[in-house]
């Protein structure tokens, strides 16, 4: 996400299992690079404007709604970055995929699981354009939606800074080694534990 606080148009795709093929059709994984799968995301349903897919709002939406486990199916990362390209920010669903929503971290987007039917809130935005936008805020873990309904979700504060910033976690560690290290190292010696195998490795 890159922000700690981001408020964007929703586009409602109120559908359980959502997979990934449908996010980005596999004869479209042989695209060289990244930059280019956005122009191919939903693409079938585009094409048979299912779901709202075509509608004229759909370009600038940056954030999705939609229903249970969503992400399902394979694997691929490229559906990650489908939507990341095409600019979504954040995707508030029922419920994910487990690697789809580890997935979405990693590339910086926020997955929201509400485990609530977010279908009366799809409703709202649908008939009014005025009511399109929603509300994200990172660093209060919580979603507000057009109706002014507020829903809390959770996510660890470790990943929720890490996206606010637009880092991976990986670098979020690197840049705090000094701090874990001192932390692991007041442990009991005995344990297993990450300073212990560094010590043992040097």
């Amino acid at each position: 996400m890159r922000q700690a606080q981001h408020r964007g148009i929703a586009m409602p795709l109120m559908r359980d299992n959502i997979d990934t093929d449908v996010i980005i059709p596999k004869q479209f994984l042989s695209c060289s690079g990244r930059e280019g799968l956005g122009r191919y995301l939903f693409n079938e349903w585009r094409r048979c404007n299912r779901f709202g897919a075509c509608s004229p709002w759909h370009s600038k939406a940056t954030v999705l709604l939609s229903g249970a486990n969503f992400g399902c199916g394979s694997s691929r990362e490229h559906a990650v970055w489908a939507l990341s390209r095409h600019g979504y920010a954040a995707i508030v669903a029922s419920s994910f995929a487990e690697i789809f929503h580890l997935n979405c971290i990693r590339n910086g987007i926020l997955p929201i699981p509400l485990g609530i039917h977010l279908a009366s809130e799809a409703a709202l935005i649908s008939c009014c354009a005025a009511r399109r936008s929603v509300h994200v805020d990172l660093v209060g873990a919580r979603v507000v939606f057009c109706s002014g309904r507020a829903s809390s979700f959770g996510m660890p504060a470790f990943y929720r800074m890490a996206l606010a910033r637009g880092v991976s976690a990986a670098r979020m560690i690197l840049a705090n080694i000094s701090d874990i290290l001192e932390h692991e190292a007041a442990k009991n010696p005995h344990q297993y534990t990450l300073a212990a195998l560094i010590r043992a490795e040097q």
